[in-house]
């Protein structure tokens, strides 16, 4: 058995971003407590479409300083120009 295996996450969260910076406060709140409820370690993946607004910054800062998203969950954040990573993620 990988001795790493308990580590990796049994639940992805895929969420696309397209100048959202209004609205990632809730949402990142939101996806705190649902990640505190389920019965497993998740990971999410946030997918800039290119915004032109801070939310990119946003979501950097989340992962630097918030421990639940340093090791696991993690939040890469992916960079797609135009809509690409959007409809991707459908």
């Amino acid at each position: 058995m990988d001795p790493t295996a308990h580590n990796r996450p049994r639940y992805s969260i895929v969420v696309p971003v397209f100048n959202e910076q209004a609205v990632l406060p809730v949402l990142l709140h939101r996806l705190d407590l649902m990640m505190q409820d389920i019965d497993g370690v998740a990971e999410t993946i946030f997918v800039d479409d290119g915004s032109s607004d801070c939310s990119a910054i946003i979501l950097r800062a989340k992962a630097k300083d918030d421990p639940r998203y340093d090791k696991y969950p993690r939040v890469p954040v992916g960079r797609c120009p135009g809509y690409e990573g959007r409809s991707s993620t459908r």
